[in-house]
């Protein structure tokens, strides 16, 4: 055989074992590139304040890479989106696998935003790939110090109070004082019967006792805001419960929400600050 006859032959072949060689570079037809592909990180935000966030509000839920100690967290994946409805706020987080390692320490980050200023924000670290971990539940909570410029547009008044799982009405309820400000109150030993008031919806009346004297009234009631107006109370001088009667009286005028969670009813001033509360008391 010549040898000019070979050269066609030879460069068929080398043409095949080249193509061969270079299909391995290739993925087959329907196949997905593990490079490319994506996993889901699913759980919920909650907190537990009696607080309903001001509408736009914006949750943000991040996974970080904490494996280094003294060097800033490196962001893996992140979720934005205005809250809709009220705690728990479920999050669903893209992350790509191959940046987690066996050995790296991971965490979940959330924090609630209106306008740019943080209104809540998580504080524990939790690691959505420990064993023990099966949907991932993060808490936030309302931050203590609020920055100068958010105390100056209001910040707490951009807060509307709400009840939690109430079981009992705010009115025809009889409700007992049991904290002033976070100090439990205590029957004097010579007082006659224990502080209370009860909103008569009929009317829209207020009675009740203070410690030493009957206390009547008027209230206000829209939604979550309360106001009591025209409060009295009769004059006798007692031995015991006028320290207790002069606080009750005090706080009812100082009364601007309320928020009943159980049979637990808290009342609530201007500023969101809680200033008492009663329990719900039933009588056959």
């Amino acid at each position: 055989m010549k040898i000019s006859a070979l050269f066609p032959v030879l460069g068929m072949v080398l043409f095949v074992v080249g193509c061969n060689n270079h299909s391995t570079e290739f993925l087959s037809e329907g196949s997905v590139d593990p490079r490319q592909m994506k996993q889901t990180l699913s759980g919920e935000v909650f907190y537990l304040e009696r607080l309903l966030l001001p509408p736009n509000a914006v949750l943000e839920v991040t996974l970080e890479d904490v494996s280094k100690q003294d060097v800033a967290s490196v962001v893996l994946a992140r979720s934005t989106e205005v809250i809709v409805g009220t705690s728990p706020f479920r999050f669903s987080l893209e992350y790509d696998p191959s940046q987690v390692k066996s050995k790296g320490s991971y965490s979940l980050r959330a924090k609630v935003t209106l306008d740019d200023r943080l209104l809540m924000t998580s504080s524990e670290r939790l690691d959505p790939f420990e064993e023990s971990q099966k949907t991932p539940a993060i808490r936030v909570s309302k931050v203590s110090e609020p920055r100068d410029d958010e105390r100056s547009v209001g910040f707490e008044n951009r807060m509307a109070v709400v009840s939690v799982d109430p079981l009992a009405s705010i009115t025809n309820t009889y409700w007992k004082l049991e904290r002033v400000n976070e100090t439990p109150v205590v029957m004097d030993t010579h007082q006659t019967r224990e502080a209370f008031f009860q909103l008569i919806e009929s009317g829209s009346t207020l009675r009740g006792f203070g410690g030493c004297n009957t206390i009547s009234g008027r209230f206000e009631l829209s939604g979550n805001d309360l106001s009591f107006t025209s409060v009295v109370a009769t004059k006798k001088a007692c031995p015991g419960g006028m320290k207790t009667e002069a606080l009750f009286l005090e706080l009812l005028s100082a009364t601007s929400y309320y928020s009943i969670h159980a049979h637990e009813l808290t009342l609530i001033d201007s500023k969101k600050k809680p200033i008492a509360k009663f329990r719900a008391q039933y009588f056959n």
